[in-house]
């Protein structure tokens, strides 16, 4: 006999928005099928002959370097003493405990083993866990870092560490500017 072909249904998930508001994932496929994991995808065997696609606009998946299997990314920073470490996605990064330290990225994706070092202009401020939102042991605060309300964050996603200036406050209006 012929082999069946496979069915798919594909599921394209806002994973961020999705994952932010409800704590999981929507879709309610079967098991996974790992075998055929990519590093932006995921698929599932509903157990009628049929499988569930899920597929994401960036990277869930990693390559572990011991194993060479897909892993799913966790970017939660562990707490070192000194710093925070990311070990679990296509890079690796190093936050420090205070604004004007030494980050440390390396890039990881295919192969690569790139490290770029950077220290902000910011004050010797201690950083904290910023865990305002959905995103848990991923993000770090350094209040006051580049002046009074004026915050440097620091967020460990799935594909790089964004940094980002909050002003906390609304500036004063301009006044007369005369040049």
């Amino acid at each position: 006999p012929k082999p069946k072909p496979r069915t798919w249904t594909a599921v394209f998930v806002f994973f961020a928005l999705v994952f932010c508001l409800t704590g999981r994932i929507s879709a309610e496929p079967g098991l996974e099928v790992v075998e055929e994991r990519t590093l932006t995808t995921k698929t599932f065997d509903n157990g009628d002959g049929t499988f569930t696609l899920e597929t994401h606009a960036g990277h869930i998946h990693y390559v572990d370097k011991a194993t060479g299997t897909l892993k799913d990314c966790d970017t939660s920073l562990v707490d070192m003493g000194d710093k925070w470490l990311q070990t679990k996605a296509s890079y690796q990064c190093e936050i420090p405990k205070y604004a004007d330290g030494d980050f440390v990225f390396t890039d990881l994706f295919e192969d690569k083993d790139q490290t770029v070092v950077m220290r902000p202009l910011a004050k010797h401020v201690l950083g904290g866990m910023d865990d305002s939102d959905c995103l848990v042991n991923k993000r770090v605060l350094y209040r006051n870092a580049y002046g009074k309300v004026l915050h440097l964050r620091v967020t460990a996603g799935n594909t790089g560490l964004f940094k980002e200036v909050i002003i906390e406050n609304k500036p004063e209006p301009l006044r007369d500017l005369s040049f």
